[in-house]
């Protein structure tokens, strides 16, 4: 049975709408319950701040501690667990058509009860500017390149073997034709599930246009990520393994590197969300430290490295292969892709739907093309 409402504020406006709106709701409701507005101290403008408890007319909980609040945002910073009650219903601004992000808040807070009022609403992006601004408040932008969290990563992660794959297709990158051109990165898919990335040495400035990313530095080694805004603006972050910057990648970016490097990366979202990208990327990082091979992330498939106990297995619905262990694959009955030209377990396959076996390839094969 839910006790309490809490409702999470950003800088978002989306956040201070679906907020407002809970206040009024709770308000007409028949059954009205004890009401909890949260913020991030570190992680809010001032002004807005200001602009926003008036015209909630409630005063606001100010989390003092950054790195526990990031980290684990529905607990509390205190000694009581004030805000990490199952028994909550949490509000968050999660617009109608940004479905991936209220994915990545069902996702990493698994358990709670996460209230999206203005999907219930049906109230866009658009709507909430404008609900918001129309009560005279300005609204701050996000900034182009920003630390938003940090999390632990275990030494073993770099030994994991997805992770060796991912930083031996950087370093692959760094020597290719392309290196001249800056074009050194082992692209990611975007899709708003963590996969791991990784680039070669100077990373040339470009625009990628999708959205707001998240990335961790998995393996070691020294690298700046810049940021050049259409207003000519310079944000620069270093990237040491285990902080957790938010990206916004329709501005110019570079980066300058000791080194190949190779982190995990979210993305992409039509506005922050920071606290649910953390926490995934925690859990996901976990899952490399301790040595999983199921469930771990890994590059998308043009890049990966298949080894002699891997294998490619199709779907139920025979719409998309997923790699499995050789053994578990014979062992459950599966279906093994095989090479065209012999009966090895196949290390690549046509990547695009509709699929042709005719393009599967062995490693021997494969290097003999």
């Amino acid at each position: 049975m839910t006790r309490r409402i809490v409702c999470w504020l950003t800088n978002d406006p989306a956040s201070l709408a679906a907020t407002k709106l809970a206040i009024r709701e709770n308000e007409h409701d028949a059954n009205t319950l004890p009401l909890v507005v949260v913020a991030l101290r570190a992680d809010i403008d001032t002004d807005w701040l200001r602009a926003a408890m008036e015209w909630l007319t409630v005063p606001v909980v100010l989390l003092d501690d950054p790195a526990a609040a990031i980290t684990e945002p529905l607990a509390a910073v205190d000694q009581t667990g004030l805000y990490r009650l199952e028994t909550d219903a949490h509000v968050i601004g999660v617009p109608v058509e940004e479905q991936g992000r209220y994915d990545a808040y069902m996702n990493a807070y698994n358990g709670f009860a996460v209230y999206a009022n203005l999907a219930d609403r049906g109230m866009s992006r658009a709507d909430c500017v404008e609900y918001v601004t129309r009560a005279g408040i300005a609204i701050p932008e996000a900034k182009p390149l920003q630390v938003v969290g940090r999390i632990d990563v275990a030494q073993s992660v770099a030994g994991h073997r997805v992770v060796i794959e991912a930083l031996a297709a950087a370093y692959v990158a760094d020597t290719s034709e392309d290196r001249i051109e800056g074009d050194v990165v082992v692209g990611t898919l975007n899709t708003q599930q963590v996969e791991l990335y990784g680039w070669g040495r100077h990373v040339g400035e470009h625009v990628d246009t999708t959205g707001f990313v998240y990335l961790v530095a998995l393996t070691d080694g020294f690298s700046t990520l810049n940021v050049r805004t259409r207003k000519g603006e310079i944000y620069c972050q270093r990237l040491p393994v285990g902080t957790v910057v938010r990206l916004d990648d329709y501005e110019g970016h570079w980066t300058e590197d000791e080194k190949p490097r190779a982190c995990a990366f979210l993305g992409s979202y039509a506005a922050p969300c920071d606290a649910a990208a953390v926490r995934l990327l925690q859990n996901a990082v976990n899952t490399l430290a301790r040595g999983d091979y199921y469930g771990a992330p890994r590059v998308q498939q043009g890049f990966r490295a298949m080894q002699a106990d891997e294998c490619y297995v199709p779907n139920a619905d025979w719409t998309f292969c997923d790699p499995m262990l050789l053994a578990d694959a014979r062992a459950q009955g599966k279906h093994v892709e095989t090479c065209a030209h012999c009966d090895t377990p196949a290390v690549r396959i046509d990547s695009k739907f509709p699929y042709y076996s005719d393009a599967n390839a062995c490693a021997a094969h494969l290097h003999a093309q």
